[in-house]
């Protein structure tokens, strides 16, 4: 008798992203070793570089954004970009975790420990100069390695 050992391995893939135990990079980043470690209040100070910081993420509908864990001006102003894992098959690590938070975007929220480059947009003085939906974000980080855990708000 041959046992087939596809079926687990799509048990796992399915199941242990949900656990937060892993970081899930996007295989688009450089060297993320060198990631400059931050707050997330300190974001501004490192605009076009690679960064490392934990963010709470939020939003309602399409507008979803981050904050940091004590008051900024960058709260709720910088779009988190996951566009470098539509690219391939590693969206499949990380939908689960972001399908909980989007469905339920009344009672949950995620905490992220990201990798990623920050940019900022000088000043929001026309729609559309930002990021995210409608450009309404003064900054993003483009994600390239995220550690994603779900709470409820």
């Amino acid at each position: 008798m041959k046992i087939s050992y596809l079926p687990l391995l799509g048990l796992f893939l399915t199941f242990l992203p949900s656990c937060s135990l892993f970081r899930v990079g996007s295989g688009t980043g450089g060297n993320l070793n060198a990631a400059k470690k931050v707050t997330f209040c300190q974001l501004g100070e490192y605009n076009e570089q690679l960064i490392k910081t934990r963010l709470i993420y939020s939003g309602v509908e399409e507008y979803w954004s981050a904050s940091g864990f004590e008051k900024c001006d960058l709260n709720h102003r910088v779009y988190v970009n996951f566009d470098d894992y539509y690219e391939g098959w590693k969206w499949l690590l990380i939908r689960g975790q972001l399908s909980k938070i989007h469905n339920k975007y009344d009672q949950k929220i995620g905490l992220l420990n990201v990798i990623g480059r920050f940019e900022m947009v000088d000043s929001l003085s026309n729609e559309g100069e930002g990021f995210g939906h409608l450009g309404l974000n003064k900054a993003q980080i483009v994600v390239k390695s995220v550690r994603i855990k779900v709470k409820k708000k």
